[in-house]
C-alpha cells in the first residue's frame, strides 16, 4: 500500500498494522518481520523518527514482549522463545577538530 497517495485522496491512513488493528478491535499491534529463521518485532508502529524514543516506554516495552512472547508460542511452537532486545546505541554530538572536519 502507498500510504502517500491513500493521505492525498483525503482518507488519513498512517499504516496498514493501524488499520488491521482498528478493523480487528487489537489495542496494541505488533508488527512481526518473519524471514531466513529470523524473527523481529518492533516496538512501535509507524511514527515519525522524532517521536519513537517517547513512545518506547517500560510498560510499552513489556507490553510488546509479552505479545511477542505468546505469538512466537503460538505461532511457530517454541514453549520458551528466546527473546533479546537490542536497544540501538544513541547518538552523541561531539565537537570535531578543524582537521577532522576538513578530512571527511
Amino acid at each position: 500500500m502507498q500510504k502517500s497517495i491513500i493521505n492525498e485522496a483525503g482518507v488519513p491512513f498512517t499504516g496498514h498494522t493501524e488499520y488491521l488493528a482498528k478493523r480487528t478491535g487489537v489495542r496494541l499491534p505488533v508488527m512481526l518481520l518473519v524471514g531466513g529463521g529470523l524473527r523481529v518485532a518492533l516496538a512501535t508502529t509507524h511514527l515519525p523518527l522524532r517521536k519513537v524514543s517517547a513512545a518506547i516506554t517500560p510498560s510499552r516495552l513489556e507490553a510488546v514482549l509479552r505479545i511477542v512472547a505468546g505469538d512466537l508460542r503460538t505461532m511457530f511452537g517454541p514453549r520458551r522463545p528466546r527473546i533479546t532486545v537490542l536497544r540501538p546505541r544513541t547518538a552523541r554530538r561531539r565537537k570535531r577538530s578543524p582537521a577532522a572536519k576538513k578530512s571527511r
